[in-house]
């Protein structure tokens, strides 16, 4: 038993051992983030070990020093999107610092405020800068009437605003560019001849307006005078391949037909049945019937706001049907074969299982993008 306390005691040890020397390890390795969460979680839990806090402060200076690299380089930059990620930086490094500030030396106060002004003075120049693109792509469409102009100018004044412009025109205009800036896309969807099928091609395809979303509508055969994109699905006649097989099975069954009437050695006359063989013949005959239903999707409108190319899209069903043909006596054919009650396909069921499957492809390559 004292044994067994010992090895307790020693596993102990080393746990703790080990949990000390992670920040260390990392650290030494030069993973600094990683250091400073570890020796902050042993801090936190109540650790005494003045090396933790050594290499929480250690640790956190490489990661200003790195970070105010990263941004002095990206304020170098003329592109706003250089700015955004030197604003993240500034985060993260104020985050750390939030985190850790407690066991922090004091003496990185007064450089961490002058940081956090940085911060914020560069946060109002993003703001400014998305202001200003907004306001030049809502002039540009003023000018051009290009929908894509106005789709920029609301996505400028949307970062703007995330970035803490409080501008009173950004509302109003967003909404303005937001009206200006929708994509009427008309979908239309017919059989090349007759009218057999146009209801269920209706019922299944206007479905398509269900997969509005953002600046882009789709619209069910309605509204074309202001569609920017028509996508027309042009559906051919439903096709059928027929295969059949056929397996001929014959049947001989030793049946009762009558009697003859006897004199037994006691003189009673007696009956004696007399019996026969019949014979008959099964045809089993399968089909294996596909069908196949093919459509051309045919976009037209302007290139910029209908990018779509032509496509021929498919839909197949295959389906068996079995049935049976007997001849000869029919006493000598298997009941499961006279009782055949397997009805052929109804070929309604396989015209809305095509056409589900027709636009399940439409909607896979025209309505779901990106």
């Amino acid at each position: 038993m004292k044994y067994q306390r010992t090895i307790i005691c020693g596993l102990g040890l080393i746990l703790l051992m080990a949990s000390c020397a992670s920040p260390q390890k990392s650290f030494s390795k030069g993973n600094y983030e990683k250091a400073f969460g570890q020796a902050l979680k042993n801090l936190q839990k109540g650790s005494k070990n003045r090396k933790d806090r050594t290499i929480l402060n250690s640790s956190f200076e490489e990661i200003l020093e790195s970070k105010k690299q990263v941004i002095a380089r990206a304020n170098k930059s003329s592109m706003i999107e250089d700015w955004e990620v030197a604003y993240e930086d500034f985060q993260e490094l104020l985050g750390y610092y939030d985190e850790g500030h407690r066991y922090l030396s004091d003496d990185l106060d007064e450089e961490m405020k002058k940081m956090e002004t940085e911060r914020d003075q560069l946060k109002n120049e993003i703001a400014e800068n998305y202001f200003l693109l907004g306001e030049d792509a809502y002039e540009a469409y003023n000018d051009s009437y290009d929908k894509l102009d106005a789709q920029d100018a609301y996505g400028f004044y949307e970062k703007a605003l995330m970035y803490g412009s409080d501008d009173s025109v950004i509302g109003p205009k967003m909404d303005q560019a937001w009206e200006w800036g929708v994509i009427n896309i008309l979908v239309v969807a017919d059989q090349r001849f007759g009218f057999s099928y146009d209801w269920d091609i209706d019922r299944e395809f206007s479905q398509a307006e269900r997969q509005s979303s953002g600046f882009v509508v789709f619209n069910y055969e309605k509204n074309e005078e202001n569609a920017d994109c028509v996508l027309e699905v042009v559906l051919a006649d439903p096709a059928r391949q027929i295969r059949d097989s056929r397996s001929v099975t014959t049947f001989s069954e030793r049946i009762e037909d009558g009697y003859d009437t006897r004199v037994d050695t006691s003189g009673n006359t007696i009956r004696v049945p007399r019996y026969i063989t019949v014979n008959g013949t099964v045809t089993t005959i399968r089909e294996d019937i596909t069908f196949i239903w093919e459509a051309r999707v045919q976009p037209s409108g302007d290139r910029q706001l209908c990018d779509y190319q032509s496509r021929t899209i498919e839909a197949e069903e295959r389906v068996t049907y079995e049935y049976y043909e007997w001849s000869g006596d029919n006493r000598a054919i298997p009941e499961q074969y006279k009782n055949n009650r397997n009805d052929p396909p109804r070929e309604n069921e396989v015209i809305d299982d095509l056409i589900e499957e027709l636009y399940d492809e439409f909607e896979r390559y025209y309505l779901r993008r990106g």
